[in-house]
């Protein structure tokens, strides 16, 4: 019982000083991006998305889509009318997803011309219907404002140089009383990523296609 009141302890500070750093994330540049630029970022994601095999690409995403909807109680109701954003879509899973979930229309947005034409060529090959790819910045979106019934960003704005920017900018195309999903990773720990941090740094000169394909 001592060594569970220790864990707990060790866990409540944790989370004070990970929710330290998440504000001060929110409120400035983010620093994720000093020693890196756009062009490295959508090369390496839309390299390792388009690689994505059927499960991956069609069946995983609508399992976890339902799942992370589910754990979260969100129940969109007269989905099969409204049209939905896949805000930073990468190779387009979500997009996809989301149309599967039953939304009339879904459009993917991402910087990465790799990850668009991917995502076209991927729906085009199940013909799948009322999906449309754009290029743009997330935080810049080429959208009006109020346009979307739902808006979905899973897993981008901390790749960008401003959260806040980038979350002002899903609230604006969203319609009023709208819904949206949000998945930010503020500060990944644990053995798995403490071990990708020391081997970007051992590994920082080695061709990061080559390093992927070997690994």
């Amino acid at each position: 019982y001592k060594n569970l009141l220790k864990d707990e302890l060790l866990l409540f500070r944790n989370i004070i000083t990970s929710a330290d750093l998440y504000i001060n994330k929110i409120n400035k540049q983010n620093t994720f991006l000093e020693n890196d630029d756009k062009s490295f970022t959508q090369k390496h994601y839309g390299n390792l998305f388009k690689e994505f095999n059927e499960y991956h690409y069609y069946v995983e995403p609508f399992e976890l889509l339902n799942t992370r909807f589910e754990r979260n109680n969100i129940i969109i109701d007269d989905v099969e009318n409204k049209v939905a954003l896949d805000c930073g879509c990468g190779g387009g899973r979500y997009t996809l997803a989301l149309k599967k979930y039953g939304f009339k229309k879904v459009v993917g947005v991402d910087y990465s011309e790799i990850n668009i034409n991917t995502a076209i060529q991927r729906s085009k090959e199940k013909n799948i219907e009322n999906v449309d790819f754009v290029v743009g910045d997330v935080l810049s979106l080429p959208f009006d404002d109020n346009e979307f019934d739902f808006v979905f960003c899973n897993g981008v704005l901390h790749h960008s140089r401003s959260i806040s920017k980038g979350f002002s900018e899903i609230v604006r195309v969203m319609k009023k009383n709208s819904d949206g999903w949000l998945y930010l990773i503020n500060k990944p720990g644990g053995i798995h990523w403490d071990t990708v941090e020391i081997l970007r740094k051992l590994m920082k000169d080695v061709n990061p296609e080559y390093a992927r394909r070997v690994l």
